[in-house]
């Protein structure tokens, strides 16, 4: 599993903290708890490519 931290450039810096990636080779599934922090979060799953409909 890799976790890498990114400090956005300088013209976002007074918007965006930091940009983070967590990666994992396993095809189990992962669960991630976001802590209240007092900062936006937003996530996204890359290799979620679409919603299926039941």
């Amino acid at each position: 599993m890799l976790f890498k931290e990114i400090i956005p450039g300088e013209k976002l810096q007074p918007y965006v903290k930091c940009f983070w990636i967590l990666e994992s080779e396993t095809d189990a599934a992962l669960e991630d708890t976001l802590f209240p922090s007092g900062f936006m979060e937003v996530a996204f799953n890359k290799e979620l490519l679409y919603f299926k409909k039941s």
